[in-house]
């Protein structure tokens, strides 16, 4: 049973070195998704097993209510739904609360 932390620093660094991400988008990811762990442990979540879909979709609803605009909102949505799956592929969780979840798509601007 890992916690969240454990499971987030375990994440980044696939994500270094596995992945051979850019440090930029290593440290977007990070910054999202220690928002989510905040998130997550005011409501009683401590560890990755303690995390249900309903959780995810009030994150959500409060990034948009947060005022960030869609295109940051997707990326939120982004890092956190990397998180779960990767946490699946590892076989830290058995099922991805993430999985079914929508949320804003980031819109292209016309040059």
């Amino acid at each position: 049973m890992a916690s969240l932390d454990v499971a987030l620093d375990a994440y980044l660094a696939w994500c270094r070195v596995e992945r051979a991400l850019a440090h930029n988008t290593v440290e977007a990811y990070g910054r999202d998704l220690r928002r989510l762990r905040e998130h997550l442990i005011r409501r009683g979540s401590r560890t990755i097993l303690d995390v249900v879909a309903a959780d995810l979709e009030a994150w959500m609803l409060a990034l948009a209510d947060g005022h960030l605009s869609p295109r940051s909102i997707a990326r939120h949505r982004a890092s956190m739904r990397g998180f779960f799956r990767w946490l699946v592929d590892e076989q830290l969780l058995e099922a991805n609360p993430a999985a079914r979840l929508g949320g804003p798509r980031a819109t292209r601007t016309l040059p």
